[in-house]
Formats: structure tokens, C-alpha cells, sequence
């Protein structure tokens, strides 16, 4: 309700295109906020399929099949109407996921009084707002910052890199996905053993596809690169800083979520500030200097600070050793203990 009275307000006195999508695609943010929340509640629930399929399948398959019959009904399609589309199809995915974690919630959990501990989950909530803001401007500002000072064209070049060397980081988020409730469950268990075990097996299960999938691009970064078209091979450099840098981060493992699943986001809050004020102060200084190469080392640099100096407080605050050379020299590693 705020941004849309900014946008009017805006709006009114200085009349602008995009006050119109802004003000229908506001609907998709409460929308968005509550097939997040579901979204986690069903990975509590240990069913990874109903927390992702709803908004990575459903969502997207709806607003496909939405756009083709208002294509093929009316044969126009605006933008406008596409945000409205979205919505729609958002809402079905929401009020189907919903239905769908009620049932599994009445057949599988019994009943029991709510506790409210509203002032620790605010508490909670602010920190993990104040890291992912940090995470998001962490990603986005070196491109951010080389499109206001070498331009656009030098910012969809990097922009280019810098999608590409996120796929280095693939098998870490959906490794993650499976196994940071357990980490949780161990944790609250004070299992300290079944979690360095676990956390030992993941992070051997991470290095290996990142360490061939940042091969693969280091290697082949130009011919990847020409699939966006032949200028952009001029990024090949920033690319291959960038997956350095992405797999410093997969190979330190977990950290972000071992630091948060066993309550410990206090701790980690300073490391994603630092690392982003340097972050910002770094690009700054390399961009001017060296072009986007010295935005692509500034990146990289920060985002093997960040995941190093978390691994640090794992080991002091967690009490297990998060990196990869652990689980590679460890004789035996257990992966039951992910199931329970």
C-alpha cells in the first residue's frame, strides 16, 4: 500500500510510463511473500516437491498457457496484461500449494496449542531481512555500478559473465535444498557428530559438479560465452574471475545455512555487511581503473571473503568443519542421517 501511494504520488506530479505495470504488478508481492512462506513450511515438512513445484512449475506453465489462449482468443498481448496473467496464475499456484500442505499438515502433524513468540520471530525475521538485502546488493551492484560509469553495452557484456559463472553455483543451492532442515533437526538433536557427517557428505556431493561445471567454463568460457553472440566473447576474462570466485564459495560449503538453520544469524549479520560495504568500495575503485575486469575481481574477491569467514564462525559457533577437504579425506561419511 505504501509503494503504490509513492507510485501515485510520483505519478501525479510527474506522469511516467511505467506507473501503470508498477501499480498491477504491486499485487504480485503479497502474493510472492505467501508462496515463500509455503514454500518453507513444506520444506520444514521435509516434501521438497510441494515447497518448489507450486512456484518453479506451476507458476510458470500457468502463465504460458495464460498468454497463448489471450494470444489466440484476442490475438494482442501487452505487457499489462501479462502482469495480470501472472497474478492470476500466481494465485492459483498459491491457493493450490496452500490446499495441498493443509491436507499433508492435518494427516501427518498432530494438533496442538499455537505458541506465539512474536517479539524473538521479529527479531529473527529483521536479521534475515538485513542478510538477503546485503545479498542482494552484493550481487547486483557490480553490475549495477559497471553500467552508471562504462555504460549499458559494457554492463550486458559483464551481465553475461556474471549469469553464467551462477552456474557454478547450481548444485550448492539445490544441495541445499534437501539438506538444510536436517541440519536443524541434528543441530537441536545436539548431534554434533550425525551433523558433521552430513555436512562432510554435501559438501562432497557440491565440490565435485563445481569443480567440473567451473572447468567447463573456464576452458570453454569464449565458445559458451558466443552462445549470446560474438561480442560478448569480449567478457571472456570477467567470466572466468567470476567462477573462480563462485567456486571458492561452493567449495567452503553450506556455510550461509548451517550459520542460520542452527540459529546462529546473529553472528554471520556483520559478515554480510562488510562484505558488501567492501564490495561497493572495491568496485568503486577497480571499475574506473581497469574496466569490467576489476568489477569481475572486486566480486569475486568478496565472495570468497564472505563464504571463508563464515566457514570460520561454523567451526567456532557450530561446532563442525564445513569445508570440502574434510569430507574428501574422511574415510566414511554418512548420508542416512539426511533422511531423518
Amino acid at each position: 500500500l505504501l509503494a503504490a501511494g509513492i507510485i501515485l504520488l510520483l505519478n501525479y506530479y510527474h506522469p511516467f510510463a511505467y506507473a501503470t505495470p508498477l501499480l498491477i504488478g504491486i499485487g504480485l508481492i503479497p502474493l510472492q511473500a505467501l508462496i515463500n512462506l509455503q514454500l518453507e513450511t513444506a520444506r520444514a515438512a521435509k516434501d521438497v516437491t510441494l515447497a518448489y513445484a507450486p512456484s518453479l512449475i506451476v507458476w510458470p506453465v500457468l502463465i504460458v498457457c495464460g498468454a497463448f489462449l489471450v494470444l489466440e482468443t484476442s490475438h494482442s498481448l501487452t505487457g499489462n496484461l501479462a502482469i495480470v496473467i501472472a497474478q492470476i496464475a500466481l494465485l492459483a499456484a498459491v491457493l493450490f500449494q496452500l490446499g495441498l500442505l493443509l491436507l499433508k499438515l492435518n494427516q501427518e502433524f498432530v494438533a496442538s496449542k499455537p505458541v506465539y513468540a512474536i517479539r524473538e520471530w521479529l527479531g529473527v525475521a529483521v536479521v534475515m531481512l538485513l542478510q538477503f538485502s546485503c545479498f542482494i546488493i552484493l550481487s547486483k551492484s557490480d553490475t549495477v555500478m559497471v553500467g552508471s560509469i562504462l555504460g549499458a553495452e559494457e554492463a550486458g557484456l559483464y551481465g553475461a559473465a556474471v549469469k553464467t559463472a551462477e552456474w557454478v553455483s547450481f548444485v550448492l543451492i539445490i544441495v541445499n535444498i534437501v539438506a538444510a532442515p536436517s541440519f536443524a533437526a541434528l543441530y537441536a538433536k545436539k548431534d554434533i557428530e550425525g551433523l558433521q557427517k552430513v555436512v562432510s557428505a554435501v559438501a562432497v556431493w557440491i565440490f565435485w559438479p563445481s569443480l567440473a561445471v567451473s572447468l567447463l567454463l573456464i576452458v570453454f568460457s569464449q565458445p559458451i560465452l558466443g552462445i549470446f553472440g560474438s561480442e560478448f566473447i569480449a567478457a571472456d576474462w570477467q567470466l572466468k574471475i567470476l567462477v573462480f570466485g563462485r567456486a571458492i564459495g561452493a567449495w567452503c560449503g553450506s556455510v550461509g545455512y548451517l550459520m542460520v538453520m542452527t540459529g546462529h544469524q546473529n553472528k554471520s549479520l556483520p559478515v554480510f555487511i562488510y562484505a558488501t560495504v567492501i564490495n561497493i568500495v572495491l568496485n568503486a575503485i577497480a571499475i574506473p581503473l581497469i574496466g569490467a575486469v576489476g568489477a569481475a575481481i572486486a566480486t569475486a574477491f568478496c565472495s570468497a571473503l564472505w563464504n571463508i569467514w563464515l566457514s570460520f564462525l561454523v567451526v567456532k559457533y557450530v561446532g563442525v568443519n564445513p569445508l570440502v577437504f574434510r569430507g574428501l579425506f574422511q574415510r566414511s561419511s554418512s548420508t542416512s542421517e539426511i533422511e531423518t
